[in-house]
């Protein structure tokens, strides 16, 4: 006996967490032994060290997806530090199968953007910038926080639902539809539990838990699908050359609980939920639309309530006839069923969001106009007792309390595309809302604890610019405007100025000549205001407004002529139009496209300036600035819409080359030399469209090329097309450029990333690679 007191638990994993961390390689590039890559956080989290210090940062491109989520959960210490790992799990559900070095540059860009919002380079500690492992040198970010990633779904989600894989005692999963027509089934953590049936041959408009393994699937196709989550699907029905627009269950008079299923041609079909043969009942007979149905609970003892919404109008079934109940000003867009006898929720695009009680005159409970088209609602189960859930076209997501009809907490903040699908997923330990969105990405929300009312909400990012010089000290400056609101940072000082604009700005463009810098502002009302860099420091002096477009303007370019500068605008108008800087001045305007113009940019050439244009018709033009014509053949690029345009870097005026990147996921390179466009390499990547593309030359003169998908952004080497580095943020980037400043003492060139949910700009090293 030493007189020692024994070890407990938490002391002895905190010293196996401590030895294996030791044992751990500064490189991330360096696997380490498998046991600790497996067991390292394990035995931390155990040990209550679950925290910075204890778990090197450098081991976490080796972990999965599965352990990192767990451990998370299972930590209930709030003073324990968990900043690398958070960040990570929320990353880690885009990574896939990027490579360490990808991983560690990945978490250093996402670990700023989580805790240095709009901060200063010269604020930061001296390591913040740079770090093992990675090839980025993060400068200033804007993002929204990672919000539960719960998984990443390619293509999107259009429908969701839960189910058990054992009758009543199985763990819960959640089942997904996607407009391809594949059924996945997914665990508790995100991951796939199964490969995908495919199940229609169009979208999965609909899902409805049946029973604990029974799902049943409407789809674009026309067919109702009934499924077991383990078996597949076990029977199906048709209805061609229709899709169905509802799925229900509901208990009718003289009758058992029936399935129904409503289609776009305003037909009902019922169906025994014993057998699942069709069922012969009277049911109502509507016009050739589609119709939406809700099972209303009725009085206590008594069977539901058919409530059915068509066009603007609602009306209820009572076993033999239609009653109508109410018109609408506006076509309904959801209809949901609530917990209390007779009551129910619809949505349209007039009066937004309406709670109804069937037994009452035509008057709402309530009338809630909402800001934004509501796409989903679900009835949930909140501490206050029955809820609503509402999804919204902008990607947030309210919780209602049934009862009172007033708002439960905040908004739910994290998409910025449309909900999608919304669903309960109920586990053993507690309930979570399930949302699903068009940007291919489902979250997860805890519903015991809803953000509070009232705080700042997540605005979108809609346009962003940074020039290298446009201060008086020659500080770079980045425009960044949300909706109505824009501001011009000094990143490198932190400082920032607000511009007055009369409506939402839709594009930026910095513009500089030989005699002075300028700033072009795309409004929604269709005008583009030029602003002029003053003597004043920070300050921008109104020079006058362009008008001629008939939509908003979507991307804008420039380039330096002998008088001044011209400037290129491309709208959803299907024109391009070129103006005179210097006199602010129309030049032209063409109209080739036809269909909406995506994209733009410009070069100089040996005949003059050249401005290229890109847009849903899948076709590349040029056009000179000279002339005022096109210039050499339209191409064909055979990549579906044409998302963005690039000119690559060059002294040598007599070559050019130009980038497109593609709706279909490819990126191209063309010769252009000549003024016949030939191609050179056929790049792709599996994550979805490209939105954005841009060149850059590395301190050697080395041509890269980088372009941006859904969730992450692919550097690769111009000359051979061999891909250098994938740097993945969970965010959709919409603009992408490259840029040099002067005030960053290094040769390396500086990327500016923006999308509607974040902006990064930083250096990259690619020395090696």
């Amino acid at each position: 006996m030493t007189g020692e007191e024994p070890l407990t638990h938490e002391q002895i994993h905190r010293q196996i967490a401590e030895a294996l961390a030791s044992l751990v390689s500064d490189d991330p590039q360096t696997p380490p032994h498998p046991y600790i890559s497996r067991y390292l956080a394990q035995h931390a989290a155990r040990g209550h060290v679950l925290d910075d210090a204890h778990v090197p940062p450098s081991v976490l491109p080796w972990e999965k997806t599965t352990t990192v989520r767990r451990l998370l959960q299972q930590q209930t210490h709030p003073s324990d530090n968990q900043d690398w790992l958070r960040i990570w799990a929320s990353i880690e559900p885009f990574i896939e199968n990027a490579d360490p070095l990808s991983r560690m540059t990945s978490l250093h860009l996402a670990r700023h953007a989580a805790r240095h919002r709009r901060q200063a380079p010269s604020s930061l500690p001296p390591d913040i910038a740079r770090h093992t492992g990675s090839r980025a040198v993060p400068l200033w970010s804007d993002c929204a926080p990672p919000q539960n990633v719960w998984a990443v779904a390619n293509p999107p989600l259009q429908a969701l639902a839960c189910a058990t894989t054992t009758s009543g005692t199985g763990p819960t999963v959640l089942v997904s539809g996607d407009n391809h027509g594949l059924i996945r089934i997914w665990r508790n953590d995100g991951t796939v539990a199964a490969a995908p049936l495919q199940v229609h041959n169009g979208a999965v408009t609909h899902l409805l838990t049946l029973d604990d393994t029974l799902v049943a699937s409407g789809g674009s196709d026309g067919r109702l699908s009934i499924i077991d989550v383990l078996r597949g699907p076990i029977v199906e029905y048709r209805r061609p050359q229709t899709w169905i627009s509802s799925l229900i269950l509901i208990k009718m008079p003289g009758s058992a609980r029936l399935l129904l299923a409503a289609h776009s041609d305003g037909q009902i079909s019922a169906y025994n939920t014993a057998t699942f043969r069709p069922s012969e009942i009277p049911l109502p007979h509507f016009d050739d639309a589609p119709v939406l149905l809700a099972p209303v609970p009725g009085s206590q003892g008594q069977d539901d309530l058919l409530i059915c919404a068509q066009h603007s109008a609602v009306s209820k079934w009572d076993g033999r006839r239609l009653i109508r109940l109410r018109d609408h000003q506006g076509p309904i867009r959801t209809l949901a069923a609530l917990s209390r006898p007779g009551s129910y929720a619809t949505s349209d695009p007039v009066d937004g969001l309406s709670f109804y009680d069937a037994t009452t005159p035509d008057e709402p409970l309530a009338r809630i106009p909402q800001p934004h088209p509501v796409t989903a609602l679900l009835p949930v189960m909140l501490d206050e007792g029955p809820g609503l859930a509402t999804g919204s076209s902008n990607g947030t997501i309210q919780l209602w309390d049934e009862k009172t009809r007033t708002p439960v907490g905040g908004p739910l903040q994290g998409h910025t595309t449309p909900i999608t699908a919304l669903a309960l997923f109920v586990g053993r330990s507690r309930r979570r809302l399930v949302s699903a969105a068009a940007d291919g990405i489902v979250r997860n929300w805890q519903l015991e604890t809803p953000p509070p009312p009232g705080g700042l909400p997540w605005e979108p990012i809609t346009a962003a610019a940074l020039h290298g010089q446009t201060s008086s000290a020659g500080q770079p400056r980045l425009a960044v405007a949300t909706g109505r609101d824009l501001r011009l940072w000094s990143i490198f000082e932190g400082s920032a100025h607000q511009l007055p604009v009369s409506a939402p700005v839709t594009a930026l463009h910095w513009s500089q000549s030989q005699h002075e810098i300028q700033l072009a502002i795309a409004l929604g009302d269709f005008s583009v205001q030029i602003y002029r860099q003053s003597a004043v420091r920070e300050q921008l002096e109104h020079r006058g407004t362009l008008t001629g477009h008939l939509s908003p303007v979507t991307r804008m370019a420039s380039i330096a002529t002998g008088s001044g500068s011209v400037l290129g605008t491309t709208s959803a108008d299907g024109t391009v139009r070129l103006w005179d800087l210097s006199d602010m001045q129309a030049m032209t305007s063409f109209g080739d496209h036809v269909l909406s113009v995506l994209c733009i940019d410009a070069a100089a050439s040996d005949s003059g300036p050249l401005f290229a244009s890109g847009g849903m018709d899948g076709k590349l033009r040029l056009w000179s600035a000279i002339t005022r014509r096109q210039y050499g053949d339209t191409l064909r690029c055979d990549q579906h819409a044409i998302n963005d345009v690039a000119f690559a870097p060059s002294a040598d005026r007599s070559r050019l080359e130009i980038a497109t990147a593609g709706e279909d996921g490819s990126l191209k390179t063309w010769d252009l030399s000549d003024g016949t466009p030939r191609r050179m390499l056929d790049l792709w990547q599996t994550d979805g469209q490209l939105s954005a593309v841009t060149w850059f030359r590395t301190n050697r003169q080395r041509p890269v090329l980088a372009a941006a998908s859904r969730s992450r952004i692919h550097v690769w080497d111009a000359m051979s097309g061999s891909h250098l580095l994938e740097i993945v943020s969970g965010r959709t980037v919409t603009a992408l450029t490259a840029h040099q400043l002067p005030d960053l003492n290094s040769q390396h060139d500086v990327l500016t990333a923006a999308g509607e949910d974040g902006l990064m700009v930083f250096a990259l090293h690619l020395e090696n690679l």
